[in-house]
Order: structure tokens, then C-alpha cells, then sequence
């Protein structure tokens, strides 16, 4: 009989921790800030606040917590990421900083309560928007030029050229690793005065436009190009003062030279 008691009463505090677990869904825009928040109205006997990830191997990691002999903590791989807004014994808020894909998951607040035990909030974020854009030159001839424009993020990118739709090859969509998603799409120019051709990327309420550049010298890395105008001027003027050195030598060889022939005619009459 006893064991039955037991048993019931175990049976019981597993379904009333069962359904103190609440569930919240949160989206944000990559590069966004999210804020989570968990309270316990009434709250007596709890000793620690905890909040914690769920990782997609079940797998459980510590990022803040709080008790009433100690002040907030938070986990070194954390400290950069989450700022903690506040913190009681009764509610607790943080928020997560220039969010990305990586931070998708669920998040859980749990409540240590003595004698009680435990109760939990959980809440599970999803990132959506775009995460990278990339352009780049596959081909040019006299007479064309292939360029091509590729976005990551979730839901798939919708890539587009604006008033370019000359020759626009099909969108190719590729599943990354991270569960983002990578479009790309080609476009074939037929060649022309124009500088410059621009790629549209839009995915959930992101959108973000990027130029490609049509001229001869704008297949070359920026970055090398942007360091080219650092380095010559000093090149140059270097050469110059060379040059002005040695135009100066001359200038003073030759009249050196001059007076030294102008005083031996002199000596010479006398």
C-alpha cells in the first residue's frame, strides 16, 4: 500500500511539473536583437533562476543564472551575446544581441522552487532573412556578359535583376548545412555603355540590393583596388624627389664645371 502511495504521489508532481511547461515562438530578422522573458507571479520558496539552451542534439547549455546568495551570472561563451535586463527571483528577461542562423532553437527559464521543485518556460526562436549576398563575373566576350548573384538566408531568397531581364537564367536553390538556404541566379548582358547592373536579394522582410560593376577593371578584388590609390602617391613621389635630385646634381655639375673653365681661360690671358 505503501508503495502504491508512493508511486501516486510521484505520478502526481510529474504531471504538475508537466504542465507548468509553457511553450512561446519567437521570429526575428537576422542581425535583429530577440528578448525572452519568463515570470512566476506568486512566487515564493525560489532559490535559483536558470536559463538555458536546448541544442539540437538534446543537449543542454547553462547561459545565465540567478539565486538569492549569489548575483547574475553569465557563461563565458555568453558574455558577448546576451545581455541579462532583468533579474529576480519572481521574472527574469534577457536579450540576445545581432542574432544569427546559429541562434536558432529553444530556449528554457527554469525556476528552482524549495520544496516544490521546479518550473519551466520555454521559448523557441526563429531567425529568418538574409545572411550574405555575393556577385561575381562568370563569362564576358565582345559581344556579352554573364554575371551571376547569389543570397543565403530563410525562407529561400527570391533573386532578381532590376530592369536587366535581358537574358535571366532559372534560380538554383541549394540546402546548406545550417538549414539556410542559398539562391543563385545568371544573367547574360549583351554589352553596352552601362557601369553597372544591380542584384536584388528579398527573403521574409529583408531585402538588400548590390551593384555589380560592368567596367573592364571592376573583375578585380576590391580590396586591391581600394589599395592601389594608398600605395602610388607614394610611389610617386618618391621618384619625383629622385628625379628632382638628380636634375639638381646635374644643374650643379655643369656649373661647377663652367666656372672651373671660365678660371683657367682667365688664368690663362693673365
Amino acid at each position: 500500500m505503501m508503495l502504491d502511495y508512493t508511486v501516486f504521489l510521484s505520478l502526481l508532481t510529474l504531471a504538475g511539473c508537466a504542465a507548468l511547461v509553457t511553450e512561446e515562438k519567437v521570429i526575428r530578422d537576422f542581425g535583429e536583437s530577440a528578448s525572452f522573458s519568463c515570470s512566476l507571479p506568486n512566487a515564493a520558496g525560489v532559490k535559483q533562476v536558470t536559463w538555458q539552451r536546448l541544442g539540437h542534439d538534446d543537449s543542454v547549455h547553462t547561459m545565465v543564472t540567478f539565486s538569492e546568495n549569489f548575483k547574475q551570472q553569465v557563461a563565458d561563451a555568453y558574455l558577448d551575446k546576451v545581455e541579462v535586463t532583468e533579474a529576480t527571483l519572481s521574472s527574469s528577461t534577457i536579450v540576445m544581441k545581432n542574432i544569427t542562423f546559429a541562434d536558432e532553437g529553444c530556449y528554457i527559464c527554469t525556476f528552482n522552487v524549495y520544496p516544490s521543485g521546479t518550473e519551466r518556460r520555454k521559448t523557441c526562436l526563429t531567425v529568418q532573412g538574409l545572411s550574405d549576398i555575393t556577385t561575381t563575373f562568370l563569362d564576358k566576350t565582345e559581344n556579352k556578359v554573364v554575371v551571376s548573384c547569389s543570397a543565403t538566408g530563410k525562407p529561400a531568397p527570391e533573386v532578381r535583376y532590376i530592369d536587366k531581364e535581358i537574358e535571366s537564367g532559372e534560380r538554383v536553390t541549394v540546402i546548406n548545412v545550417d538549414g539556410t538556404i542559398t539562391s543563385t541566379k545568371n544573367l547574360t548582358l549583351l554589352r553596352s555603355p552601362a557601369q553597372y547592373v544591380e542584384c536584388v536579394a528579398e527573403s521574409g522582410n529583408m531585402l538588400i540590393r548590390k551593384r555589380i560593376n560592368l567596367t573592364d577593371d571592376q573583375q578585380q578584388d576590391p580590396g586591391e583596388k581600394n589599395e592601389a590609390p594608398r600605395h602610388y602617391p607614394a610611389f610617386f613621389v618618391v621618384v619625383i624627389a629622385i628625379i628632382g635630385a638628380i636634375s639638381t646634381g646635374i644643374v650643379l655639375h655643369r656649373r661647377k664645371v663652367k666656372a672651373e673653365c671660365g678660371k683657367e681661360r682667365i688664368e690663362e690671358t693673365v
